[in-house]
């Protein structure tokens, strides 16, 4: 980047090249920057919906998890059960 030349400024047609130049700058970092918001934007609303998908699916398997769980513990209670009675009967 060219240092800053304060005589540049003074003479109207300094100036008006100084300025084309600043501003043609300008439009380009607003551009790039508009393409990175945009993509970010969607990257996050990408985001969003993976996350839902995820949490219905994560929450289904919670619950098959948690069935396998009951069903274990009940059949142990069962079987314990079933000892019990074997000692106390048998």
């Amino acid at each position: 980047m060219p240092d800053f030349d304060e005589g540049a400024t003074t003479t109207p047609r300094d100036f008006s090249i100084r300025m084309r130049e600043v501003e043609s700058r300008l439009r380009s970092h607003e551009d790039v920057c508009a393409e990175r918001y945009t993509r970010l934007r969607d990257d996050h609303l990408q985001l969003r919906s993976d996350i839902a998908l995820y949490r219905d699916y994560l929450g289904k398997r919670v619950d098959q998890v948690t069935s396998t769980i009951v069903k274990v513990a009940f059949a142990l209670l069962i079987g314990m059960a079933g000892i019990l009675a074997a000692q106390l009967f048998g």
